[in-house]
């Protein structure tokens, strides 16, 4: 074979190798394939945002009825609390009569304690309560840093849960009293209430509906992992008093309640 012979064999070998089908099917794979991946990943991220969009939306229907809850019972209490400071002398049977008026419209109010000077003395009701009498609610180291803050803030404050003597869990709530003595207004005491853990999360609906009651009215209808605790001192951030404190450490959606 002679050498020109030769080149033209070569010359038709890479000819056939090259030819121009082959250059579109290699190309559109590799276009197919980086299109794929990208639009995995597009998809991926759209998924995390959306699911991120609709725990961020149950969170906040959460945070609104939990704290729409905890409110009422703030502004029954600072209802009694006002009533004391307009009448520092309040005799045992009106506060009585105020203060089982608002059990009765709050449920999840179990007791209703006034203490002057932080002591208590007149308790509502008195069935299974009288043992509070004359109790400092600056003897304990909880309700100290609570009552201490309600009466240097001026203002009403949550602290808890803690066990009761009943078995039951509560969250206590303190409300400062501040009553006009000598023309000027001076610290009385405080308004204490016991606030029942479980009623406040099922009249929450945090606990006891079930997903036919959530979707006939329209409220819940996607499930998260949920988990609440305290961080108002914040240096002394408590664990979780509902759910797992795992929670916490999985990269959630965060929605901060303040009361």
């Amino acid at each position: 074979m002679t050498i020109r012979a030769r080149l033209r064999q070569h010359a038709e070998t890479l000819a056939r190798l090259a030819k121009p089908s082959l250059v579109p099917v290699f190309i559109a794979g590799a276009v197919v394939f980086a299109g794929g991946y990208f639009f995995d990943q597009q998809n991926r991220l759209n998924f995390r945002n959306e699911l991120k969009i609709k725990v961020q939306n149950e969170l906040n229907l959460i945070s609104t009825r939990l704290q729409g809850e905890i409110t009422t019972s703030i502004t029954a209490l600072r209802g009694i609390a006002n009533s004391v400071a307009a009448n520092p002398d309040m005799s045992p049977e009106l506060f009585k009569q105020l203060s089982s008026r608002v059990l009765l419209q709050n449920p999840q109010m179990v007791r209703i304690s006034a203490a002057p000077e932080a002591v208590i003395s007149m308790v509502v009701p008195e069935d299974g309560n009288q043992r509070l009498l004359g109790v400092d609610l600056k003897r304990f180291g909880s309700s100290r840093v609570a009552t201490d803050r309600a009466q240097s803030k001026a203002r009403p404050i949550i602290a808890g849960p803690i066990h009761l003597a009943t078995g039951q869990t509560g969250f206590n709530l303190f409300s400062p009293v501040f009553a006009k003595k000598l023309a000027h207004m001076r610290f009385w005491g405080f308004m204490e209430a016991i606030i029942d853990e479980t009623e406040l999360y099922r009249a929450a609906h945090l606990i006891g509906g079930d997903e036919a009651d959530e979707q006939a009215s329209g409220e819940r209808h996607f499930a998260v992992k949920l988990a609440i605790r305290d961080i108002s001192v914040a240096d002394n951030v408590q664990d979780a008093f509902f759910g797992e404190d795992a929670v916490f450490n999985e990269t959630p959606v965060i929605r901060q309640m303040h009361l």
